[in-house]
């Protein structure tokens, strides 16, 4: 799978995804605010940043995304 391969299956709400898969993708997205946090304070940054705003809120697409995926696997719409 090539980068842009991959950088469209995580953006992109269509398609499926497994218990397995979601449970990667939530593990990703958890030590990845895990280690943003500690990096954040440890460089003692404001924790209320434009950065930070625009990290988060990638984080939450990608959370999103990946419910809705989890929701066309098991049969339901995304809406």
């Amino acid at each position: 799978m090539t980068s842009a391969e991959f950088l469209q299956a995580i953006v992109d709400p269509r398609g499926r995804v497994s218990r397995k898969g979601f449970m990667v993708v939530s593990a990703v997205l958890m030590g990845l605010e895990i280690l943003g946090a500690l990096l954040i304070y440890g460089a003692g940054l404001a924790a209320d940043g434009v950065l930070i705003t625009a990290l988060k809120c990638a984080f939450v697409w990608i959370a999103v995304v990946a419910c809705v995926k989890r929701l066309h696997d098991l049969g339901y719409s995304g809406w």
